[in-house]
């Protein structure tokens, strides 16, 4: 039979039973309720082919969770509440009808068992590029998004050692080098190319605030506009969504656990999804030599802006695993620190 007007699956590994070729497509069973013993298994054909299916089933189960702007009791007339679900427990998305286009129905399973239908602020294919089509930088590293209010961060640490334009960025290593260059740098922490994937590269302020621009990212082999390293109003914007309170908003932006932060990780919630880590930073002086320090004890994040005041630092932000803070900041612009890039949507 046809797909339901207006729905797209999400597939899901613990919604999908079995997948099939048919002619001219496939054909696949799922569960809307998983977590249901006494739901059945239903099945609906397409035209995709079995590959097709697969290749968008492996990305969405990349992406652990995503957030969502709900409106208040499903009243597209009331306020929205950013709410983070995991990928597990999206079932699928309807379009919203009659319109706005910039709204659809989400149906996810709440609280581990109760199926839920929830109108959020975004359009069908908002959603669909959320939790099925990944960024890519100019170097290939796929990143994955969250949407926070009227923002969408990527929720990793960048790794690009490229410019936007293509121009290779300078991976300085010396700690004498390290804090001479003017021009713009990067290095992996402790120069271990093996931490690139888990907390992204440190770069000086000179390659955040370059000519050659530094957030490149293309998505479904277009590249997407709108991509910044965040300014102070950006951070601001992100602490104001998440309710407005400095002594707690670091928490809710940290990564659980003690995988990527050392004891206590106080406060950490991770409840938007964007998985903040304790990347370190790379400054001169430090235990490991060649300026290294803090991994799993700060994330220490550039903004573009400068002090005006004193013109040899610009602003930064940092979370800690002492403090659910968080904390404005400023740094000396040959710091090493992580970026974490933004848009507006």
């Amino acid at each position: 039979m046809d797909l339901p007007a207006g729905r797209l699956f999400l597939l899901n590994t613990n919604c999908i039973s079995d997948l099939m070729t048919r002619s001219g497509g496939s054909k696949f069973y799922y569960n809307e309720n998983p977590f249901d013993a006494r739901e059945l298994d239903t099945y609906v054909e397409s035209d995709n082919s079995v590959d097709t299916i697969t290749e968008a089933f492996n990305a969405t189960a990349s992406c652990h969770y995503v957030t969502l702007p709900i409106h208040v009791n499903n009243n597209i007339n009331r306020r929205t509440i950013n709410t983070s679900i995991p990928m597990g427990y999206l079932m699928f998305v309807n379009a919203y009808n009659p319109a706005p286009a910039d709204a659809s129905w989400v149906t996810y399973i709440k609280d581990g068992f109760k199926r839920t239908e929830a109108l959020v602020a975004l359009s069908l294919n908002e959603i669909l590029n959320l939790v099925s089509a990944p960024l890519l930088d100019y170097d290939g590293n796929i990143y994955y998004t969250t949407v926070i209010g009227g923002q969408e961060w990527i929720i990793e640490s960048l790794r690009t050692t490229h410019y936007a334009d293509g121009t290779a960025i300078p991976n300085v290593l010396g700690d004498i080098a390290w804090p001479a260059d003017i021009t713009g740098a990067y290095c992996w922490y402790n120069h271990d190319i093996a931490n690139a994937p888990i907390y992204g590269a440190l770069y000086n302020w000179y390659a955040v605030n370059n000519a050659h621009g530094l957030a490149y990212f293309t998505r479904g082999g277009v590249q997407e506009a709108g991509w910044r390293v965040p300014t102070v109003a950006d951070w601001t914007a992100l602490v104001t969504a998440i309710g407005g309170d400095y002594n707690v908003a670091g928490g809710y932006l940290k990564e659980t656990g003690l995988t990527h932060w050392l004891a206590p990780n106080e406060g950490a919630t991770d409840e938007y999804g964007f998985r903040g880590r304790g990347s370190g930073n790379r400054f001169v002086d430090s235990d490991l030599g060649d300026g290294f320090d803090s991994l799993h004890e700060y994330l220490d994040a550039w903004s573009v802006d400068e002090d005006p005041l004193d013109i040899t630092h610009a602003f930064s932000i940092f979370l800690s695993n002492n403090t659910p803070y968080f904390v404005h900041w400023e740094h000396e612009k040959f710091g090493g620190m992580a970026v974490r890039c933004v848009r507006d949507v």
